[in-house]
């Protein structure tokens, strides 16, 4: 019994760390699952009992469909790292948010919200922390994802 424990033990440390990388996440995922966002009206006090996922400025409305896994692939070859991400200057647009991605690997994710308006998109960790994890450059995925789960193009449905 005890010769067991001590491999056990062992995988346990190793899992705990070697935690995923960002390229991880984006090249290896689990599987990510896909969701309307919108702007959060109550980003400071969101009511009790909305349970709905959020993230910086953004709540998740409605949850779509999975990726397949070609969009998978597709999305996985599109990804960034923050070093080989150029640099951009400020957009004239407001973040909007549209649409958020769920990365997941093991039981912890990665969140990108992205704006159509702007082609901007804001990264998060599982601890609604802000990161800086490069960019997913497939804009024509993102927007057939969006439109296979007939995400909405107005702005004023909540």
């Amino acid at each position: 019994m005890v010769k067991l424990l001590i491999p056990l033990y062992s995988l346990a440390f190793l899992a705990c760390a070697n935690p995923p990388t960002l390229a991880d996440f984006f090249q290896k995922p689990d599987r990510v699952e896909v969701y309307r966002a919108r702007i959060d009206p109550t980003p400071d006090t969101p009511p009790t009992e909305d349970t709905r996922p959020r993230v910086g400025m953004a709540v998740f409305t409605v949850k779509g469909q999975d990726l397949t896994p070609e969009e998978l692939k597709e999305l996985a070859a599109s990804w960034t790292s923050p070093e080989n991400t150029p640099k951009k200057g400020r957009m004239m647009c407001t973040f909007n948010p549209d649409m958020a991605l769920r990365f997941w690997r093991g039981d912890t994710w990665v969140d990108v919200v992205v704006c159509f308006g702007c082609g901007e998109q804001n990264f998060y960790d599982a601890k609604k922390q802000s990161l800086a994890a490069g960019r997913l450059t497939n804009f024509a995925l993102l927007h057939r994802i969006a439109d296979k789960n007939k995400f909405p193009r107005k702005k004023d449905d909540f």
